[in-house]
């Protein structure tokens, strides 16, 4: 079962396997839907249990077109989860499905040790000798470039998962030169391995440090999913009972970059934190409550109030609202650059109460576009305006010639005296939402064209049970019709009753021509049967996928959508 477990369900051989299990099983449909079911006269008592056996056929039927529908569904949740990882291994696939880790518990936090205890960078840094246990081993990775790996074990918390890194073009540990560190976070749920591809990561980081916009740069991602808990309620906080994460990312891995990467900057201004929808609000959330390891967070759709894991429990979640925390926890001066989209319900508290709470030696760059959704193509979108951004903060890029940061829409950024530059008047009415400005129609035109609108669901929730139950009806009409006409080509091919018996015999071409025609007829009936089970099937992942979106307000758009999706399916 172990074995079984660990299953990759992201590589081609998988995905392979899982297209022709899907494609067989279909084939294997349509010929039961295809079945030959020839009428032949029966006595009129015998007419009750002819029908019992079509029922019997029929409840056969159903359970195959529904497992067609199920194989459909997860053939391109198994595509896209290829591309986007969110899961690695039929493990954790199943403790996502069945929530196994979650804890209904009473949640208490753990404080993780401070700078002094644990030797980390503080504001006047002193480089001291790497400690072993922190080397890491590093080895290649499938994407190529300059992308390595490694499972690495972590002293303080105990934890073992896996470490992904990037180095820039013509990165050596004895070169000399002095780095940058960015690390990464991931969002739930994910994988360290998606954010590469995710944010074209290299190819971004690459252009920044070639255009002078950031110096060199290491990029490490480390796995958030130490065991079932955190992959499907993840933390970043050190949760009595749980996995130590807190200490995972404030400890381990820093000191493990450092010791790996011997010309990794040790002062706390070339270290920046950043993630993706729950990993950045964790990026947020650790560079508070660790400034002295980390000076700058980016938070890409992260939200602003704790919306899974420990923190997000009753007991815990106010106090771990970013917007309080920031304004309560003492921390050195740090910068925060945070992205949402106005279309992003999750993201929207994060670029409004966050900017205007920060301290007054704090900095917050809000960029908010008009849509984006919760998508990787937004995130990917705006990762080289972070980048630009972050290379202009002090002590990033001294040697870097400064440029202008491009700003889409006016950021509410503190001043000296406390007030917020470019924020809207007070007293200033909110503007009308778009809903509201529509009237019942256009609501209802609303509802019937946009991807999470009530009546595109219903709508293809209904087109599917037409396809499911055409695929167990029309099938039979068809035989029936196809009968009567079988009949007909008898009659004329001299078969017919009445018929005198050294003519019933039909001449060769006569029975090649009725042969033809049969077989062209079932030919047709199965290609109908082809076409209308494949449309029940595609309907079906179609509206799974319409509520997960719905759920997780992922996507406002279809544009955005596809963008996402639709080179996964390809």
């Amino acid at each position: 079962m172990s074995s079984l477990s660990g299953m990759s369900v992201v590589s081609p051989g998988f995905v392979a396997g899982f297209a022709i299990v899907t494609v067989i099983t279909l084939a294997a449909t349509v010929a039961l839907l295809s079945w030959p079911r020839r009428r032949r006269r029966r006595p009129r008592h015998k007419h009750v249990k002819g029908s019992a056996r079509r029922w019997r056929l029929l409840l056969v039927a159903l359970p195959a077109v529904l497992v067609c529908q199920l194989l459909v569904t997860g053939l391109a949740t198994a595509k896209i989860n290829a591309t986007l990882r969110f899961a690695n291994t039929l493990g954790q696939v199943a403790e996502l499905a069945s929530g196994s880790g979650r804890d209904s518990g009473t949640t208490e936090l753990a404080p993780v040790a401070s700078s002094e205890a644990t030797g980390e960078a503080t504001e006047s840094p002193t480089p001291s000798a790497p400690d072993p246990a922190y080397v890491a081993s590093l080895e290649a990775t499938s994407e190529g470039g300059n992308t390595f790996k490694t499972s690495f074990r972590g002293p303080a918390s105990g934890i073992t998962d896996d470490v992904w890194f990037w180095t820039p073009r013509g990165y050596s540990a004895t070169d000399g030169k002095s780095y940058n560190v960015l690390t990464l976070l991931h969002g739930v749920p994910g994988t360290a391995d998606g954010v590469v591809p995710g944010l074209e990561l290299g190819r971004q980081l690459q252009a920044a440090i070639d255009e002078g916009r950031l110096p060199p740069t290491i990029v490490a991602i480390p796995s958030l999913n130490a065991d079932a808990t955190q992959r499907s309620e993840p933390d970043c906080a050190d949760i009595v009972g749980h996995a130590k994460v807190g200490t995972w990312i404030q400890q381990d891995v820093p000191k493990m970059i450092r010791a790996t990467f011997p010309g990794a900057r040790a002062d706390r201004q070339a270290w920046a934190l950043g993630g993706v929808s729950s990993g950045g609000y964790c990026a947020v959330w650790t560079t508070i409550m660790r400034s002295d390891v980390y000076a700058t967070a980016a938070s890409l759709s992260g939200y602003d109030v704790p919306d899974v894991g420990g923190l997000a429990s009753p007991e815990l979640r106010d106090a771990n609202t970013l917007s309080a925390l920031a304004a309560r926890q003492q921390h050195l001066p740090i910068g925060l650059w945070l992205l949402g989209a106005q279309d992003d319900p999750l993201a929207a508290g994060t670029v409004t109460a966050l900017p205007a709470a920060v301290g007054k030696e704090d900095t917050a760059e809000a960029v908010r576009p008009d849509a984006g959704g919760h998508s990787w193509s937004l995130w990917k979108d705006q990762t080289s305006a972070f980048l630009t951004w972050w290379g202009q903060r002090p002590g990033v890029n001294p040697n870097g010639s400064v440029q202008a940061t491009p700003t889409p829409t006016p950021t509410p950024t503190p001043t000296p005296d406390g007030s917020a530059s470019q924020a809207p008047p007070a007293a200033e009415a909110p503007p009308a939402s778009p809903e509201e400005s529509l009237g019942l129609g256009g609501r209802l035109v609303r509802s019937f064209t946009q991807i999470r609108g009530t009546g595109v669901i219903t709508m293809v929730f209904l087109l599917t049970l037409a396809a499911t139950l055409a695929c167990l009806i029309v099938p039979a009409r068809t035989e029936r019709s196809g009968g009567r006409a079988g009949a007909e080509a008898g009659a004329e091919d001299g078969a017919g009753p009445g018929a005198e018996a050294g003519a019933a015999r039909p001449g060769r071409g006569g029975a090649a021509a009725g042969m033809g025609r049969r077989t062209a007829a079932v030919m047709a009936r199965a290609a109908a049967k082809t076409l209308l089970l494949a449309s029940a099937c595609v309907l079906a992942a179609l509206l799974v996928g319409l509520i997960g979106n719905r759920i997780g307000a992922f996507y406002p758009t279809w544009a955005l959508a596809w963008a996402d999706i639709g080179p996964a399916l390809r």
